[in-house]
């Protein structure tokens, strides 16, 4: 839930705001509402290590994952850390969940967790019925670029619409709006915006999309388009297991 000006209130967004364990956001600068959805506009990428396992006897078994020197399991036994339901965090970047029965993950972030192309990596161990093992890397390439990309590398970006109001937080006093009363004028970033002949303020290019506010206040934004980084998983140092 997102309130847009300086004299919102985030009382009442508390109550409608529906997600568990989020906190309502507020912009008190219209300016700065790109780089809040973007900062804020979460990323992911998934991937299955199983696809790089070959060979091996019987049932393949995802035993492990080694990240930044601390190995994780399922149980936490042998003196390894049990792997945390809620993932893990690399390196203080996006959050990692793995799991072992199926040998699939997923790599989740938000934008402002980054501001340099960066990589991530850990390590998988897997074994067979004989106890043959093989270990691999999966590296995670990040491109934190600075606007929306397509490619055929899992590129990622955040698209959609927002509806809303301007003026339900406008105390129009005693006198309540009345019919002349309504939307003047709309400053986004440095320019002020006025209505057209059908009183309606249009403005292009807001998030790569189009704002447009009626006179009561009620605004759309369509087509917008989030800046956000790009992932992109592959593997490494494959080895086949040893089939006895």
């Amino acid at each position: 839930m997102i309130g847009i000006g300086s004299n919102v209130s985030d009382e009442y967004l508390e109550h409608i705001q529906v997600q568990e364990g989020k906190e309502p956001l507020i912009v008190t600068d219209e300016s700065q509402l790109e780089q809040t959805l973007t900062n804020t506009a979460h990323v992911s990428v998934k991937g299955d290590v199983s696809d790089n396992v070959k060979g091996g006897d019987g049932v393949i078994s995802f035993d492990s994952i080694t990240v930044y020197g601390t190995t994780y399991t399922a149980d936490g036994n042998n003196g390894t850390k049990a792997f945390p339901s809620g993932g893990i965090s690399l390196d203080g970047q996006g959050v990692l969940i793995f799991d072992f029965g199926t040998g699939e993950y997923s790599y989740s972030a938000t934008g402002r967790e980054f501001n340099a192309d960066t990589q991530k990596q850990f390590i998988v161990t897997a074994s067979d019925t004989d106890g043959d093992t093989v270990n691999f890397d999966v590296i995670l390439d990040i491109n934190a670029d600075t606007k929306p990309t397509a490619s055929d590398e899992q590129a990622i970006t955040t698209d959609g619409s927002l509806e809303g109001n301007l003026l339900d937080n406008v105390d129009f006093g005693s006198d309540g709006k009345g019919a002349s009363g309504g939307l003047k004028s709309l400053k986004v970033g440095d320019t002020s915006h006025t209505p057209d002949v059908d009183g309606n303020i249009v403005i292009n290019n807001v998030l790569g999309g189009t704002l447009t506010v009626n006179p009561n206040g009620e605004y759309s934004l369509s087509g917008a388009a989030l800046a956000s980084p790009r992932f992109r998983s592959w593997q490494k140092t494959l080895m086949a297991m040893r089939s006895l």
